[in-house]
This record gives C-alpha cells, sequence and structure tokens, in this order.
C-alpha cells in the first residue's frame, strides 16, 4: 500500500500483502463469502470485511438476522 506499481502490470496496490481483507458480498447485507481480496482501501459496495455469510444468495440470512417460521435458517 504505498501507490507504486511494483509489478509493472499498470495497477496500483491491487492484492497487496499489507492490505486490509475483504469478501464479495453479492446480496449487499454486510457480511461476505467465497475468496478474499487484499486491498489497500475499502471499496465502495460489493465486498465486507468479514466472510461470515452462510448464504451469501439472499440478503436476510446473514449472523444473528431475526429468525422467522418459514423451515429456514436465518442466522
Amino acid at each position: 500500500c504505498d501507490g507504486v506499481d511494483q509489478d509493472c502490470d499498470g495497477v496500483v496496490d491491487e492484492d497487496v500483502h499489507d492490505g486490509n481483507r475483504y469478501y464479495a458480498d453479492r446480496d449487499a447485507d454486510g457480511f461476505g463469502a467465497g475468496a478474499v481480496v487484499r486491498l489497500c482501501e475499502a471499496p465502495v459496495s460489493g465486498y465486507a470485511r468479514t466472510a461470515t455469510d452462510c448464504d451469501d444468495t439472499d440478503e436476510g440470512v446473514f449472523p444473528g438476522a431475526s429468525e422467522v417460521c418459514d423451515q429456514r435458517d436465518q442466522d
């Protein structure tokens, strides 16, 4: 995270070792899942700092969500 393109690919500070970890948040509920990316600055949207989402396709399912009687596990 120094603003220099060390690998000469035209992109500065991508997949940096000293960056923060972010996880794809496909359902925009604030909880991510899947592969980690390391970035120096927080992305505008589409990523979360935690990888604890057990269903990243449903914005109503995440850690701490309220349970509803529908035979599904919301939390």
